[in-house]
């Protein structure tokens, strides 16, 4: 089963992030207060425990989930402590510092949308952080706006395709795009995903592709092994 980012990694994660978006130059107030916020919290639990040795916060930002740091967080009860905790969700949380993590992008019909949520929920729970429209499209925004800045910023491209197949508009201009920019040499991989009663589109057909409609969790760690 797909296993959940500990509460230690979680907040890692938040700095991480946070180190990103929060400290750009068009980082917005609501960012960076809560990145500074997160920062304050971590730093004043270490200080209570008088630690002469522990993680600077410019180390965690720069750790990459490293085991040592999350021992650290762990050691310091971060991983339990709710304020914290919550803080590091308020990180995670901003659309700007969704938008510079993620890494894959999810391509799927609206037939689809409940497991192609399911499979972006697996990637999240695993630490991929992860485009899918449902949470980044908003009422009123531009939908070809928004598409066309998720694609722009991941690193490969899930494209599910079921027996509802890949040729609604916005999903074809989606893989297509993709695939065109793979073929260019450009740092971004499609990666083909089988979804109940799906039939492999024939562009797509010397691609090997992650069988989630006859074993889901096998599928989901054979997407998870192509984007290490």
């Amino acid at each position: 089963m797909v296993t959940t980012l500990s509460g230690s990694e979680m907040i890692l994660a938040a700095l991480l992030a946070g180190a990103s978006a929060g400290t750009a130059s068009t980082a917005s107030k609501a960012v960076q207060d809560a990145y500074e916020g997160l920062k304050a919290l971590v730093r004043s639990r270490f200080e209570a425990r008088q630690w002469k040795e522990h993680p600077s916060i410019e180390m965690a930002e720069t750790s990459a989930l490293d085991p040592e740091v999350v021992r650290a967080f762990d050691a310091a009860g971060l991983a339990d402590d709710a304020e914290v905790l919550h803080a590091a969700q308020v990180v995670l949380s901003q659309p700007e510092v969704r938008k510079s993590r993620a890494r894959v992008f999810v391509s799927h019909r609206a037939s689809d949308a409940v497991t192609a949520r399911t499979l972006a929920e697996d990637f999240e729970a695993r630490g991929i952080p992860t485009w899918l429209d449902a949470w980044e499209i908003n009422i009123g925004d531009s939908i070809v706006e928004r598409i066309n800045d998720g694609l722009a910023s991941v690193e490969y491209v899930v494209v599910c395709y079921s027996a509802e197949g890949v040729s609604s508009p916005w999903m074809g201009r989606e893989w297509m795009s993709t695939l065109a920019r793979q073929l260019e040499g450009r740092s971004v991989r499609l990666l083909p995903a089988m979804l109940p009663g799906g039939q492999v589109p024939e562009i797509l057909a010397d691609l090997l592709y992650a069988d989630l409609a006859n074993d889901w969790d096998h599928g989901v760690n054979q997407l998870l092994a192509a984007m290490r």
